[in-house]
């Protein structure tokens, strides 16, 4: 999701290694080690941070999450709680779910999306010929009941 976002390049950049097959298992476990500790720092800095970084037209720089949060790490890693850590660090903001599955099913739609004109703005009442591929994207994101 935080390489889809923007916000820091390097996500995607850690994406594209990851999803590289000739990666190996020890370049692996690289990749996801710096990826962990970049999403640690956003984690921990996005509540005071989260204007700059989320509206910004310049990515934010990377740095190392505070000592304490790559220790809580550390220690799930050690004591076989991987999982449950990493799934704890998931927004907990009650849209966050819903936005999660939108977006799930964004991703699984491998339809070709329809082209809207860049033209002027439409007011209500008036015609346009892209009236037919706005009604299909928002049937298809769900902001509007299917007819």
């Amino acid at each position: 999701e935080l390489a889809m976002s923007g916000v820091q390049p390097q996500f995607t950049q850690w994406v594209k290694m990851l999803t590289d097959p000739a990666l190996s298992e020890a370049g692996r476990d690289a990749v996801l080690s710096d990826a962990m500790l970049g999403y640690l720092q956003f984690v921990s800095a996005i509540g005071a941070n989260g204007n700059n970084w989320l509206y910004s037209n310049i990515p934010y720089k990377l740095g190392l999450p505070p000592t304490a949060v790559i220790n809580q790490w550390q220690l799930a890693v050690r004591q076989a709680r991987t999982l449950s850590y990493v799934n704890s660090l998931a927004p907990q903001h009650p849209q966050y779910a819903k936005m999660h599955q939108a977006l799930r099913d964004m991703l699984a739609d491998n339809r070709p999306w329809p082209q809207v004109g860049s033209g002027p703005s439409l007011r209500p009442g008036q015609m346009s010929n892209d009236i037919p591929a706005l009604r299909e994207i928002l049937t298809r994101t769900g902001m509007l009941a299917a007819s």
